[in-house]
C-alpha cells in the first residue's frame, strides 16, 4: 500500500513538472497543445512547421509523428517519420525530452612514470627528475650566461638553498650583451662562421653549476626579439648580430631572411652549426631543456621572425643531434610557438606560453607539459617603455596570479612557472647596455615564486660528470691548453663510486659496474686529445689547417669528449 501511493505521487508530481513545460504550446501561435503526459507532451501543428519545430518550442524532440488536422485530429493509421519532411500544412507530434548525453568518456590514467629514467625526460604529461614528477618554479634573466659579471653561483644558491626554486631560462643570443655571444668579435665585428669558445665554457659552467643545485636550465637558442626593429629602446636589429653592419660576413640585409632555410648561407653555415655546438656543449646534462625560439610569433604588436617552417626545422635537428649516443643527458625539447600547432609535434616534450595572469590555465589539458611565462615587461618598476610601473607589491601580486592560474587543478609535473625579472639589470634598465646582476634581485618575487614550490630543488646524484667545481676559484676560466685533459670528458657521467654510465645502452643514465670497455675507449679519446692538445699550444683554433675542413677551432667538442667530430668552422680570428 505504501508503495502505491508513493508511485501515485511520484506520477502526480510528473505530470505537474510536465504540465509546466508544455503550457508554451498551449499559447504557442499555429500550434495546439492536445495531451500532456508524465514524458511529454503530444498536439498538432498547423503552418506547416514540422514536429522537430513544434517540439523545440518547450525543449522537447520528436518522439512519434502521425498524420492529423486542427482540432487534436490524430491519424493513427498514417505513422510518419519525425524528421520527414512531408510538406503538410498539420501533422501529429509527440514530444519528450531529449535523451540525457552519454556521460564522458573518463580520463586516461597518467602515463606511468618510470623511476629508473634519471635525468629531466618528459613521461606521458608531465615533466620527471630524478624518476619522479616535478613541478618547475623558477626566476630568472636571459642574460645570466651573456655577462660574466653576473655571479651565477651566488645566484643559483640563493634561489635553491633559500627559496627552494628549482628552474632558470638562460639565452643563448642575448643581443643587449656588454660580454659573451656565441660568436666572437662584437658589435660590429661580430665573426658568424667561428665559435666564441669562452661563451661555450660558460654556457656549460652555468648547466652545471644548476644540476648541482638541482636547478633546471632552459637554454632558449634562438630569439625573435632581437629581429624586430626599430623599436622605442633602439635595441632590437639594430644590435642583433645577423645585421650586416654587425658581423664580417655580410648577413644580413632584412630580418625577414634570418629564417631561411635549405641550403640559404645563413642556415647551413650559422644556425645549424650553432644549434649543433650549444647541444655539443650540454648534451651530456641532465637538468637541460633546449628551448627553439623566444616568442617566434611575436609579442603583441611586434611582429615574429621565427616562421613554423624554422621553429620545426630546428627541432628536427635537435632530435638528430639528441640521439646520438654521446648525448646522455636530458633531451627535453619546447617550443614557445602556436601551443594547439607544436603540441601535435611528437618531438616537442614542452609548451612555452607567455600569456597575461587570467589566461595562465587555458592550456591546462593539451596534454604536454606546461611551462607558462610571467609578462616580465608588464610588470616592472619603470613606466620609461610603456610598462606597468608596479609597485613590487602588485608585481608579486601578479606572480601570485599566474601561479594560481597555471596551478589550479595540476597533476605535479604537468604545468610549471617562469618569473621573468628584469629589474636584474638594476639601473641599467633604462640604457641600450643592459647589464644584469646576480646582487639585483626582487626578494617579493622571489618570495611570490617560492609559495607555488612543491617540489625542492636537490640535485640529482650520480649523474653528473667528474669536473672541476665551476664555483671554484677559477670558475669560468678556460682549461689549461696545455694540461694533459684540457679539453676532454669522461666517456660518460660517472657516480660518485667511480662507475661510468654505457652511453649507447638502452637504459641509458643507468651506472655501470663493467666500465672496462668505456676506459678503453677513453683512453683512446685521451690519445687523440692529446696530439690535438699538443698543436693548439701554438695553434689553438686549428687556423693552420685553414679551419674549412680541418680540426675544430673551438674547445667544446673536446671538452664532451668528442675530438673524432670533424665540423667546417672558421678560425676566430
Amino acid at each position: 500500500m505504501r508503495g502505491a501511493i508513493i508511485l501515485a505521487v511520484l506520477l502526480v508530481a510528473g505530470a505537474a513538472r510536465a504540465q509546466d513545460a508544455c503550457e508554451a504550446l498551449r499559447v504557442a501561435p499555429d500550434a495546439e497543445l492536445c495531451a500532456v503526459t508524465p514524458e511529454g507532451c503530444a498536439g498538432v501543428f498547423t503552418a506547416g512547421q514540422g514536429c522537430a519545430a513544434y517540439c523545440a518550442t518547450v525543449g522537447m524532440v520528436c518522439v512519434a509523428r502521425f498524420g492529423g488536422q486542427p482540432g487534436c485530429q490524430r491519424e493513427p493509421e498514417n505513422p510518419q517519420r519525425c524528421a520527414d519532411d512531408t510538406g503538410h500544412a498539420s501533422d501529429w507530434c509527440t514530444c519528450a525530452p531529449p535523451a540525457p548525453p552519454d556521460p564522458p568518456d573518463p580520463p586516461d590514467p597518467p602515463a606511468p612514470i618510470d623511476p629508473d629514467v634519471r635525468v629531466l625526460a618528459r613521461q606521458g604529461d608531465r615533466l620527471t627528475w630524478c624518476g619522479a614528477p616535478i613541478r618547475l618554479v623558477g626566476y630568472g634573466h636571459y642574460g645570466v650566461v651573456a655577462e660574466r659579471a653576473f655571479d651565477h653561483v651566488a645566484f643559483f644558491d640563493r634561489l635553491a638553498g633559500e627559496y627552494g626554486l628549482n628552474f632558470v631560462r638562460v639565452w643563448g643570443q642575448y643581443h643587449w650583451a656588454n660580454d659573451l655571444m656565441p660568436f666572437p668579435g662584437g658589435r660590429g665585428d661580430y665573426d658568424l662562421l667561428a665559435a666564441d669558445l669562452d661563451f661555450f665554457r660558460r654556457l656549460r659552467a652555468v648547466a652545471l653549476d644548476a644540476a648541482r643545485r638541482g636547478i633546471v636550465v632552459q637554454v632558449t637558442l634562438f630569439d625573435s626579439v632581437q629581429l624586430e626593429g626599430p623599436s622605442d629602446s633602439g635595441n632590437r636589429w639594430i644590435d642583433s648580430p645577423y645585421r650586416r653592419a654587425n658581423n664580417r660576413q655580410a648577413y644580413l640585409d632584412d630580418p625577414t631572411a634570418f629564417d631561411a632555410l635549405g641550403d640559404a648561407p645563413v642556415w647551413v653555415e650559422v644556425n645549424r652549426p650553432y644549434v649543433e655546438r650549444v647541444v655539443d656543449t650540454l648534451c651530456d646534462l641532465p637538468n637541460v631543456i633546449y628551448e627553439v625560439m623566444n616568442e617566434p610569433m611575436g609579442s603583441g604588436a611586434d611582429a615574429g621572425r621565427g616562421s613554423p617552417a624554422f621553429v620545426d626545422a630546428v627541432i628536427a635537428e635537435l632530435d638528430r643531434l639528441l640521439a646520438r649516443p654521446v648525448c646522455v643527458g636530458s633531451k627535453v625539447v619546447s617550443t614557445n610557438d602556436n601551443p594547439l600547432r607544436t603540441v601535435a609535434n611528437p618531438r616537442v616534450d614542452l609548451v612555452a606560453v607567455h600569456v597575461p595572469p587570467e589566461r595562465a590555465g587555458d592550456y591546462a589539458a593539451v596534454g604536454k607539459p606546461i611551462l607558462v611565462s610571467n609578462d616580465g615587461d608588464l610588470s616592472q618598476v619603470s613606466d620609461a617603455h610603456g610598462f606597468g610601473e608596479l609597485t613590487q607589491g602588485a608585481r608579486a601580486a601578479r606572480v601570485r596570479a599566474y601561479a594560481a592560474g597555471a596551478f589550479a587543478a595540476d597533476v605535479v609535473g604537468r604545468a610549471h612557472l617562469e618569473v621573468l625579472d628584469k629589474d636584474l639589470h638594476g639601473a641599467s634598465w633604462l640604457s641600450r647596455d643592459y647589464q644584469p646582476r646576480a646582487e639585483n634581485v626582487t626578494p617579493a618575487l622571489l618570495g611570490a615564486a617560492a609559495e607555488a614550490v612543491v617540489t625542492r630543488a636537490t640535485p640529482c646524484p650520480g649523474l653528473l660528470p667528474v669536473e672541476p667545481d665551476a664555483g671554484s676559484p677559477d670558475a669560468g676560466s678556460p682549461p689549461d691548453a696545455g694540461a694533459p685533459d684540457a679539453g676532454r670528458r669522461d666517456a660518460g657521467p660517472a657516480d660518485a663510486a667511480g662507475a661510468v654510465v654505457d652511453a649507447g645502452a638502452p637504459d641509458r643514465g643507468v651506472a655501470r659496474a663493467d666500465a672496462a670497455p668505456v676506459a678503453a675507449a677513453d683512453a683512446a679519446t685521451r690519445a687523440r686529445d692529446a696530439v690535438a692538445t699538443a698543436q693548439d699550444e701554438t695553434d689553438p683554433f686549428g687556423c693552420a689547417q685553414q679551419g674549412r675542413g680541418g680540426a675544430p677551432p673551438w674547445g667544446v667538442i673536446g671538452l664532451l669528449g668528442l675530438g673524432a667530430v670533424r665540423r667546417r668552422y672558421r678560425c676566430a680570428r
